[in-house]
């Protein structure tokens, strides 16, 4: 029985630190030695329309986990991993037009965990 309290109790302590998460669909301009500054969209963006922006942010992301990765009908399907120097490389040659990316920082919305560099491409595969 009180194994399976334990348990229990684990289990939700992980989901709270999950669902605490932030994920934010952004656009990257530029890669800071180990800080990442980008924009975070401010909603949906009408249909042939570019998104607008908030006010730049500037988060570390020392650690993080980068994927290339698909953005189809609101989701994003991620893809293969990109070290940082080709993400840092992508970023730069994008020019002010930058990449978007979705965005995941850790509960307490103070570091980057996860950046998934997004394209509305099609995967080769399909």
């Amino acid at each position: 029985m009180i194994r399976k309290l334990v348990c229990a109790v684990a289990v939700m302590v992980v989901a709270v630190g999950f669902v605490m998460a932030e994920e934010v669909t952004a656009n990257i301009t530029k890669v800071d030695g180990d800080s990442v500054p980008f924009r975070k969209a401010k909603g949906k963006a009408a249909k042939g329309k570019a998104p607008e922006y908030e006010d730049a942010v500037t988060l570390p992301a020392k650690g993080a986990k980068i994927n290339a990765g698909t953005a189809k009908k609101g989701k994003v399907e991620v893809g293969d991993k990109l070290e940082p120097a080709d993400f840092a490389k992508q970023v730069k040659d994008s020019g002010d037009k930058g990449v978007n990316a979705r965005i995941t920082t850790d509960a307490d919305g103070k570091k980057i965990t996860d950046i998934v560099v997004t394209s509305k491409k099609k995967a080769a595969a399909e």
